[in-house]
């Protein structure tokens, strides 16, 4: 967490050294948000995606600091938890069910990929347990796993089973991160 402080963000629990986050001018909503909390999602060299909670929803906020301007990303009423790769945002959200034993299993299911340098949405293979492990923007190559399988995939494109697959097995499940060299 995040506190805001006119136009800078300061670590809750701010240690001497923490390096304060400075902003561009912030929607009113974030300077109204309960205590002055904010909670900053994601961040690459030109975005920033913060959430305010007021209410029982959320509103989440981009900041374009090229444009050097803020817009509603989305209005949410669970939790979604987004990751950035320079200007494609991803946004999950965790889909959890108890299951005959009355344990609770949660899966992630990856529900939009947007690029926010030019408001191009993505469509996505949308099953169960997926995520979209790495996005390469220059060329829109992204690594999406399905369940047990590993795909390599370009936005825009279908993807294909087939041809896309890198790996297959039970390890696969376990893997949330990828990098391209």
């Amino acid at each position: 967490m995040l506190h805001l402080q006119g136009r800078i963000l300061l670590p809750a629990a701010a240690k001497a050294g923490a390096l304060p986050i400075p902003i561009g001018t912030v929607p009113p909503e974030l300077t109204t948000s309960k205590a002055g909390v904010v909670e900053v999602l994601a961040a690459s060299n030109r975005f920033l995606l913060a959430r305010s909670r007021n209410g029982p929803g959320s509103t989440v906020y981009v900041e374009d600091r090229a444009a050097k301007s803020w817009r509603v990303l989305r209005k949410e009423s669970k939790g979604i938890e987004y990751r950035i790769f320079g200007s494609i945002v991803v946004a999950s959200e965790e889909n959890c069910d108890k299951n005959e034993d009355g344990h609770t299993g949660c899966v992630g299911s990856a529900i939009s990929v947007e690029d926010l340098a030019n408001g191009k949405v993505y469509p996505l293979p949308h099953s169960g347990d997926s995520e979209v492990i790495d996005v390469e923007e220059e060329d829109g190559t992204a690594v999406f796993r399905e369940g047990e399988a590993l795909y390599i995939f370009q936005l825009g494109t279908e993807l294909d089973r087939t041809r896309g697959l890198v790996a297959r097995g039970p390890s696969i499940t376990n893997i949330h991160w990828a990098f391209f060299r």
